[in-house]
């Protein structure tokens, strides 16, 4: 079962394999108009009598069916990945969108200059700031109302 880092990755792969698909079947189309060509002439040196070229037409037969029945079976499987793929998509790509939150918090402490594990650290100086612009948020109230009670 492959693995994909991704839906895009997976669909790349779909369409991988729609187009191998697609050339193989188009290969057996060619495959089977040989076949019927060389199963006239298997026909022509049996109704001539020349056992000879009837035998050499009938090992190039067997090689050209031997050739479409490979292909037919790489068909046969390459349909069923492609199935099971279609299937997976969906699980695919909501596992691209799954969030790890645990994982998006210790971030979130990192890129705040914080270690994982002071999350309570975070908390006392986000509130400590908190009360700081209070405070000076006060004290500029009190100047403006000093300096308005001046004038």
């Amino acid at each position: 079962m492959d693995v994909f880092n991704s839906a895009d990755d997976a669909k790349m792969h779909i369409k991988a394999l729609i187009t191998t698909l697609k050339l193989n079947e188009k290969t057996i189309n060619d495959l089977n108009a040989d076949i019927a060509k060389w199963e006239q002439r298997v026909q022509l040196a049996r109704t001539a009598g020349k056992c000879e070229l009837q035998k050499q037409a009938e090992a190039v037969l067997a090689d050209i069916k031997a050739k479409r029945d490979t292909i037919s079976a790489e068909c046969t499987a390459l349909r069923r990945q492609w199935s099971e793929l279609q299937q997976r998509l969906p699980t695919i790509a909501a596992q691209e969108r799954t969030i790890d939150t645990d994982l998006l918090q210790q971030e979130l402490l990192i890129v705040n200059g914080y270690l994982p594990g002071e999350e309570e650290k975070m908390e006392a100086d986000r509130h400590f700031a908190a009360e700081e612009k209070n405070v000076s948020a006060a004290a500029a109230l009190e100047a403006l109302k000093a300096k308005m009670s001046v004038q």
